[in-house]
């Protein structure tokens, strides 16, 4: 992850009695368009919510959906942001796909509802609903409207659940243990080739024009 979301993982995520704002991001594409699914639901029925909907570069729906939302002051739309961490971590609820976002969300603390793009996210997401990380719906292609809206009704006990194991899982500082496994692996290496260089020269033939041939070729 960025390394913003450290920073966010650090500090201390506030879960409300009741959910009053929640955030859509469904991915760059978002292939089975659900964004427009959830707006679809929430327009009629989630009255008092202030909504955020995040629209990747690439999804081909966007004039729709600012189209459809022009009359609603509670839902905001974004379709460019240097800020999804803040973003994230400002809000109650956030409704994700599977992939990279779901990590941010858990480093944020930010109870996650994931709605799978494709079989392979719903492999990892079904892991973590059972664990209690996240509440997994299934995929995007199957959910009904009955799901979403009862997702607005995860009790503040649970939400404090999901967020504390959420960030006990992901702290955001994933690249920065493989960048230093990669350098302790790397050290590995070159030590072990500094040992055989020098049982190489410690060899009375190590002089050998062969032997150098041989090895450095």
């Amino acid at each position: 992850l960025k390394k913003q979301f450290y920073n966010i993982w650090k500090r201390e995520k506030h879960i409300s009695t009741r959910i009053k704002s929640i955030l859509i991001t469904m991915g760059g594409s978002d292939p089975l368009d659900i964004s427009r699914k959830l707006l679809k639901t929430f327009k009629t029925r989630a009255i008092g919510l202030s909504i955020r909907i995040v629209l990747g570069p690439a999804y081909t729906n966007k004039k729709k959906i600012i189209h459809n939302t022009k009359e609603f002051p509670n839902i905001e739309i974004i379709t460019d942001t240097e800020k999804m961490e803040e973003l994230i971590y400002q809000s109650d609820l956030i409704f994700c796909s599977g992939g990279i976002t779901l990590y941010e969300a858990l480093a944020s603390g930010t109870p996650a509802v994931v709605i799978s793009q494709n079989e392979h996210q719903a492999i990892t997401a079904d892991k973590f609903h059972k664990l209690g990380i996240v509440r997994h719906l299934g995929l995007g292609k199957t959910i009904s409207n009955k799901s979403i809206i009862k997702a607005l009704e995860i009790s503040q006990k649970d939400r404090m659940v999901m967020s504390k194991k959420g960030k006990e899982m992901v702290d955001g500082r994933g690249l920065e243990r493989v960048k230093k496994e990669i350098l302790k692996q790397i050290e590995k290496v070159m030590k072990i080739n500094r040992e055989i260089e020098g049982l190489i020269n410690a060899l009375p033939f190590s002089n050998s024009d062969g032997l150098k041939k041989a090895l450095y070729s």
